[in-house]
């Protein structure tokens, strides 16, 4: 019997952990491959390009999506997205709400490719994620949040290639 050829994925969720429970959750979903697909970084502030525009508008639909969850803050960066879930309710699971914003981000993003006969893949797989469990980790991933902008360069996250700049900048997709 031959082994499987593939490398063994990493589990990432904490577990044994209820991801729906009451509680306030910092998540990064990163583009597919890094690309730079969502806008650039100018002195300091990001300015979304259209495709970067759309996932903040379904990122602002989480908002009314599941009862008693929202978003507390949140930062898109040219190639990942960063923000804090808060569920009140300890009804909905964290990942069927990034399967949602993933699922439906996807689709207007392939609609519109398809539109001006481009393809392309909008996510990464899987998200990280990391539950706050008290105040002062939740002040300093808001205020990481907040200067994410800033910090651009010094991002582990930080692409900076000829390529990936035409690619952010022409973004045939909207």
């Amino acid at each position: 019997m031959m082994e499987n050829q593939y490398p063994k994925r990493r589990i990432i969720r904490l577990q044994n952990y209820d991801y729906a429970q009451s509680g306030y959750y910092f998540v990064t979903i990163c583009a597919h491959n890094r690309h730079n697909l969502f806008g650039q970084i100018e002195n300091g502030e990001m300015k979304p390009n259209q495709t970067g525009k759309m996932v903040m508008v379904v990122l602002s639909e989480l908002n009314g999506k599941f009862p008693g969850c929202y978003i507390e803050d949140s930062v898109l960066m040219p190639n990942h997205l960063h923000f804090i879930w808060v569920n009140e309710s300890g009804h909905t699971d964290l990942t069927a709400a990034v399967k949602w914003f993933k699922g439906k981000s996807t689709s207007l993003f392939l609609k519109a490719a398809k539109a001006v006969g481009a393809d392309g893949t909008l996510w990464q797989r899987s998200f990280y994620d990391h539950v706050i469990r008290n105040e002062s980790t939740h002040e300093r991933i808001r205020e990481y949040i907040r200067n994410n902008p800033l910090q651009w360069e010094l991002d582990r996250f930080y692409r900076a290639t000829t390529a990936e700049k035409n690619r952010t900048t022409e973004n045939p997709c909207f």
